[in-house]
């Protein structure tokens, strides 16, 4: 069943890919404000609001953005979770529309843009250093409106 927005369409390939279960300690992908304690390694999604072009045509063009910080120990681990976060989403790149199963609308460009690693400005009760990966895609979503809206 196709999802009602870009941001339900993100999460359920999330929830539907293996590296999922790598987050199922700290509750899977985090939508809100974070807890002051949660274990690791942890992810948090964020989706920048759309911008919409509307035309003298029914359509219209939805803009946004999505991104996702993840925390866990050590900055090779933060690496090796990211580098699996970004395998699911990457191969959307050269196949956005069939990507992605939003309702009334196709999904016409999908792309990285940016992505950061390095260590985290927060440290585990016994000092441990943590790695923090932050990366994020950009998308145009093509949405036709239903008759008389």
């Amino acid at each position: 069943m196709p999802a009602a927005t870009m941001t339900q369409a993100v999460i359920a390939k999330f929830d539907a890919s293996d590296v999922a279960d790598e987050f199922s300690d700290s509750d899977g992908l985090w939508l809100e404000m974070v807890k002051e304690q949660v274990n690791l390694p942890f992810i948090r999604f964020e989706h920048a609001p759309a911008r919409f072009e509307y035309t003298t045509e029914r359509d219209y063009e939805e803009q946004g953005s999505f991104g996702f910080t993840i925390f866990a120990l050590g900055v090779a681990e933060v690496e090796r979770l990211a580098l699996a976060v970004m395998a699911v989403f990457d191969e959307c790149i050269m196949t956005p529309n069939s990507s992605f199963s939003v309702t009334d609308a196709h999904v016409t460009r999908w792309s990285k843009a940016s992505y950061r690693v390095g260590v985290a400005a927060l440290r585990q009760e016994d000092n441990a250093v943590v790695g923090q990966a932050d990366f994020e895609y950009e998308y145009s979503l093509h949405r036709e409106l239903p008759v008389g809206a």
